[in-house]
């Protein structure tokens, strides 16, 4: 990861950041040098942040921090791209770090940070990490964010107003369906995931001891039949989607009292495990991290 970092980067350092992207210029955005990217990984194999550093023509050393929502293996991670892209529509070229995807759909999610031509320095743009597959749109100086969920778009519009993005209109669509050729394939790969799946590692879960996973296709339509989680009275009705093979669960009501939920994202990994992240509460307890299931 951190080698396709490293050619990322040769493109910021070989191109004059705002001529592409941008109408306007900055001589000390122009002049930034830049350390290579990475994406290092812990004593458990985890990459739980990307670093970017630059130096100004003075001298001085700046550092760009994007954690990571969850901890992920290295070589689970897809994010870490960066692109050069005027965000904030002042004619002056701005960053985004990819951290990757957050569902079957390809949908990405980004760190950004706008450049201030006043304090000549990245700004970090609080909660851009939250927007669901952002779009520039120049022309109307908006940014758009695209969620798909099943057959329905949560279409989202944010504007720029004093310097932070606001959240200015919301609607949603209909997805356009799938091919009979999409659907068939979509359905050759869900059936490699009907069975039983236990926890296969000490894990995090907040009961601490197993979570169980029965996976089944009715009317060619993924579903979760069963999730338990020994030690605890926690129920869950789920909903399951396994697109480009990532298989997303997410919880389509949690329990009555609205303190049991669970959420995950999941591959299937060279040894046929699903591994990937989850987050999951049950009553007070909030557990979120890397998760194993193997086939029973």
């Amino acid at each position: 990861m951190q080698h396709h970092l490293f050619f990322i980067l040769l493109a910021l350092m070989t191109t004059t950041a705002g001529t592409a992207t941008a109408q306007k210029s900055d001589p000390v955005r122009d002049q930034l040098k830049w350390d290579r990217p990475a994406a290092p990984s812990n004593d458990e194999g985890e990459i739980t942040t990307i670093y970017l550093g630059y130096t100004r023509p003075d001298g001085k050393h700046f550092d760009l921090t994007s954690p990571l929502s969850f901890p992920i293996q290295a070589e689970q991670f897809m994010g870490g791209d960066i692109y050069e892209k005027d965000i904030n529509f002042d004619g002056i070229a701005d960053l985004q770090i990819s951290l990757g995807h957050i569902n079957g759909y390809g949908t990405e999610i980004f760190d950004a940070w706008t450049w201030d031509a006043t304090s000549h320095q990245f700004v970090h743009v609080e909660g851009y990490s939250d927007i669901p597959g952002p779009e520039i749109d120049s022309a109307n100086r908006r940014i758009m964010s695209y969620d798909r969920k099943d057959n329905v778009v949560d279409v989202t519009e944010y504007r720029w107003k004093d310097g932070k993005l606001n959240v200015t209109h919301r609607h949603t669509e209909t997805a356009e369906r799938d091919t009979p050729a999409q659907a068939d394939e979509l359905l050759m790969q869900a059936k490699a995931l009907v069975g039983e799946w236990w926890w296969a590692e000490d894990g995090q879960l907040p009961s601490e001891i197993q979570l169980i996973l029965s996976l089944d296709i009715e009317d060619g339509v993924l579903y979760c039949n069963e999730a338990t989680i020994y030690g605890s009275t926690a129920s869950f009705d789920l909903n399951c989607t396994y697109i480009n093979g990532v298989l997303t669960i997410t919880d389509a009501s949690a329990q009555t009292d609205g303190l049991s939920s669970l959420n995950a994202q999941l591959k299937l990994n060279e040894r046929g495990d699903l591994y990937g992240t989850f987050d999951c509460t049950v009553g007070e307890h909030h557990s979120k991290g890397t998760v194993t299931l193997r086939m029973k």
